[in-house]
């Protein structure tokens, strides 16, 4: 499609990967532009953008939200998926071999992950949500949330680590989190007796993060449901973006979502919009090709 070669023109010939146009880049699209470009065979430019996430990384094998700023380190698990995406998966799957292989930025920033934790606080009667359950959280010091845990959970599934203690909790977490009726908020449930309403991209983001798990309780099944139904032509970019790799992820890509994907491109450039959006419109536009899906595929599926 002419869009998706217009896209990834950009990104190939971009300077700047950041937020918007007039702004420095950052790790979160950057690390997204590796994904695209890997994904869609523009090697020499998603090593350039693999290689100004290695120079982001501090000592402690964290990648901060931009070159001059280390912290909060949020965005490590998706500067592992990018690395993980432009080696072809070829970097250590496990960490067996970190002692020798210490200076591989994936192994760096594994053992930050394993290392790091959200804060639990006590069980309250004002919050639904399990709060001793421990993911990874937006900010150093503070309670654990869905987006940063499930960028985590598909970081450390990328490297043959699904079955760690740690990827197990944070996958709990992330189903904890998942309204009863389906779909989910950014991290809460059910606040002071008021049960919050369910948005498209955290859903998309917790179904990209929940590929191959099963789930008694009904819940991931409620909220593929939810963004099937939810999802459409009118659906903002970057929401789009999450719901249709979220999708995909479970087999359950839309009819039509090709065209979707390009009319909210058509609007997200007349807008003037930065890139980020549009990247996600690309990678979904892999479908099940996806590299989230690719790197975190269970073992054993073809």
């Amino acid at each position: 499609m002419a869009w998706i070669h217009s896209v990834l023109d950009r990104l190939e010939d971009s300077a700047n990967w950041g937020y918007s146009p007039q702004s420095q880049p950052a790790s979160e699209p950057v690390a997204l532009a590796a994904l695209t470009l890997a994904a869609h065979g523009r090697r020499v430019a998603a090593q350039r953008a693999a290689s100004w996430l290695v120079a982001a990384q501090i000592a402690s094998g964290s990648v901060g939200i931009s070159a001059t700023e280390s912290a909060p380190q949020w965005p490590t698990g998706l500067a592992v998926l990018a690395w993980k995406a432009v080696t072809n998966g070829q970097a250590s799957r496990d960490l067996n071999e970190s002692q020798e292989q210490s200076h591989i930025p994936t192994v760096r920033a594994l053992n930050w992950l394993l290392a790091s934790s959200g804060e639990k606080i006590e069980r309250s009667a004002a919050l639904k949500h399990d709060s001793t359950l421990q993911g990874w959280s937006w900010v150093d010091g503070t309670h654990s949330w869905l987006e940063p845990t499930a960028f985590a959970v598909l970081a450390l599934k990328a490297c043959g680590l699904e079955r760690h203690p740690r990827t197990r909790e944070g996958v709990r977490l992330i189903v904890d989190r998942l309204l009863p009726s389906g779909g989910c908020n950014y991290g809460n449930t059910e606040v002071f007796g008021q049960t919050l309403r369910p948005h498209m991209l955290p859903s998309g983001l917790a179904l990209t993060a929940l590929a191959g798990e099963s789930d008694p309780s009904g819940r991931l099944d409620r909220t593929l449901t939810y963004v099937a139904d939810a999802v459409g032509p009118e659906t903002t970019a970057a929401s789009l973006g999450w719901a249709v790799i979220g999708l995909a992820a479970h087999g359950r890509l839309p009819n039509g979502f090709e065209r979707w994907l390009e009319t909210a491109a058509e609007r997200t450039t007349q807008r003037g919009a930065s890139l980020p959006r549009l990247t996600l419109l690309t990678l979904a536009a892999l479908g099940s090709e996806t590299p989230f899906f690719m790197l975190t595929r269970p073992r054993g599926v073809s």
